[in-house]
C-alpha cells in the first residue's frame, strides 16, 4: 500500500491522506474519491498529470476545479 497526500484546492479546502494499492494511478485515486477527471485538474508534485499516471508512495496531490471561460 502507498499513502498519497491529497489537498483539495476547491470550496472543500480540506487535506486528507489516502491509502492506495502499489499499482495505483491517478484514475484509481479519482475513483476512490468519486470524482470525474473532466471536472478537475490533478496536480502531482507540482505537475499536471493524466489519469494513467502511476502514483508513488508519498506523492502530494492537489485537486483543482476545472474552469471554463468565454
Amino acid at each position: 500500500m502507498k499513502k498519497i497526500e491529497v489537498k483539495w484546492m476547491t470550496n472543500k479546502r480540506k487535506e486528507e491522506t489516502i491509502e492506495l494499492t502499489d499499482s495505483a494511478t491517478v484514475q484509481d485515486l479519482l475513483h476512490e474519491l468519486d470524482i470525474d477527471h473532466e471536472n478537475y485538474l490533478i496536480v502531482v508534485n507540482g505537475s499536471n498529470r493524466l489519469p494513467d499516471y502511476q502514483l508513488s508512495d508519498g506523492d502530494r496531490i492537489k485537486i483543482l476545479h476545472a474552469m471554463a471561460g468565454g
